[in-house]
């Protein structure tokens, strides 16, 4: 799993501080339909990255092109913060499920 953040949020922090997350998704249409997944962050990696931070680049323009239908990818940064991106990665630890899918 992959969670792409501005380095500059405060839940960027928490996540090098608690590494143990729990993503809850809910059906909109019926609560009863869920899916908990239990997981541990494995990487970060950084925007700044020489090697590697082609990729947070590419993922949050993947996103934003999917998600938004922008074909410039993601232009909402905060130019006044000079924002850069953090990739999380993540180790999936357990998966609950209720109701059908």
């Amino acid at each position: 799993m992959l969670l792409n953040l501005a380095s500059h949020r405060k839940k960027v922090q928490w996540l090098r501080n608690n590494p143990q997350v729990t993503f809850m998704l809910m059906n909109p249409a019926n609560p009863f339909h869920w899916m908990s997944i239990k997981a541990t962050v494995a990487r970060e990696i950084s925007e700044n990255d020489a090697v590697e931070g082609g990729k947070v680049t590419a993922h949050i323009d993947r996103m934003a092109q999917k998600y938004l239908g922008t074909g410039d990818g993601y232009t909402f940064r905060d130019p006044s913060r000079n924002e850069r991106r953090v990739l999380f990665e993540f180790a999936v630890d357990s998966v609950a499920t209720f109701g059908k899918p």
